[in-house]
């Protein structure tokens, strides 16, 4: 069975102004709602519109009925004719027409056409596409009919939600629905803890229950993290991001490079030698009550710090190696209560600016070594690396 819903408005705006807008995912996002919601998947933070490009969508309807994948087929696109092929499971059919027309008073005509088929489904679906239609060309209508200053208020506020929930995506490497971080977060019962003490309560858990340490690879899952059950900054960067994400707080990370002499001292002999000179870092920057927040002190654990703090009891100023990098080395601004933590920040070379992901971070920026001393590192260094670590620990 095939229905068609067709629906036609003419908007307060010139083609080429309501052709630019169609363009924009947070502003497609805006007038869909609150009747669905769409949210784009892992390597689609940035969607051109184009002739033969593919996009995908988690899909649901007015917010919380979850109907799966919705897929987007571009075959058409430009500013008199738009069609894509589109379906989700619910509705396997979805084809969808958009035709603007200039009018003589220099508005546009804007048509919505969309072919369903859904089997059974098909009536229902063709009344919910109805009412969508016509709610989405009234908020166009809505939004056109703004003031000029109004309206770019109102699309910097489309805009950021639309980041904020780039910066709440499950990812490959960000794998918060994995089941043993679900089991963690539903024991730890941080979803029934209001945001405060959530944020505050994850933060400390990796700084303190996953323990400082090198994993074999930066790129490894949240999962495989918390299974090893320690990390290093880039790696406890990771679990931390997919344990905020997956109890509604977003994230994002910055990528830097450090000194290596950072590293010395938990790096030591032929291991130190041949390291690179500059070593890929990273922090999580946090939203929370409308700021963000630069988190970087959770890279060690408090019985490893303290156990360095000892170690070097006579340095009461700046401090420089064993993953430590501070101005004052014996009081440290690690603990979160509204601030920023940092712990290696002073050890920073370069900045690479901020990414939505870890994936798209390493993506960009991977460390530069040569093949054999990579294999020497994940089958060697990095063990005599641990074993130095626990020394300082258990001293």
């Amino acid at each position: 069975m095939k229905m068609t819903v067709k629906k036609i408005s003419v908007f307060p705006a010139n083609k080429s102004n309501a052709f630019a807008l169609l363009q924009r995912f947070d502003t497609l996002a805006y007038i869909a709602k609150p009747y669905a919601t769409f949210k784009s998947n892992y390597g689609q933070t940035e969607l051109v519109w184009e002739v033969g490009r593919s996009f995908s969508f988690d899909f649901k309807m007015f917010g919380f009925i979850a109907l799966g994948v919705h897929a987007i087929n571009v075959r058409e696109f430009n500013p008199d004719n738009i069609y894509t092929n589109e379906g989700n499971p619910f509705c396997p059919v979805w084809n969808h027409r958009i035709i603007l027309k200039e009018t003589a008073d220099g508005k546009t005509e804007y048509t919505d056409e969309v072919k369903i088929c859904a089997g059974w489904k098909t009536p229902f679906v063709y009344l919910w596409a109805k009412a969508f239609y016509s709610h989405r060309q009234k908020k166009w209508i809505k939004l056109l009919n703004q003031p000029s200053k109004e309206k770019e208020i109102n699309e910097s506020e489309m805009a950021r939600e639309y980041k904020m929930n780039q910066y709440l995506e499950k990812t490959p490497m960000l794998d918060f629905s994995n089941p043993i971080i679900q089991k963690l977060i539903e024991t730890k019962r941080w979803k029934e803890q209001d945001e405060f003490d959530r944020l505050k309560s994850i933060y400390n858990f990796v700084r303190d229950e996953v323990a400082f340490g090198y994993n074999i690879d930066d790129r490894i899952l949240a999962s495989k993290v918390l299974k090893d059950g320690y990390g290093q900054c880039n790696t406890k960067g990771t679990l931390f991001m997919a344990l905020l994400r997956g109890c509604g707080i977003p994230c994002r990370v910055h990528g830097f490079t450090i000194d290596k002499q950072l590293q010395k001292g938990a790096m030591s002999g032929f291991v130190y030698k041949n390291a690179p000179q500059n070593i890929i870092h990273s922090w999580v920057e946090v939203y929370f009550e409308d700021k963000c927040y630069e988190l970087e002190a959770f890279i060690l654990d408090q019985k490893y710090l303290s156990g360095l703090q000892k170690k070097f009891a006579g340095c009461t100023g700046s401090f420089c190696g064993y993953g430590v990098a501070v101005n004052d080395f014996q009081h440290p601004v690690i603990d979160f209560d509204r601030n920023n933590t940092y712990i290696q920040s002073e050890g920073i070379t370069q900045d690479f600016g901020v990414y939505d992901s870890p994936d798209e971070l390493l993506k960009n920026h991977c460390q530069e070594i040569s093949a054999i001393k990579a294999f020497a590192y994940r089958y060697l260094g990095r063990r005599l690396m641990n074993r130095n670590v626990k020394k300082v620990r258990n001293a």
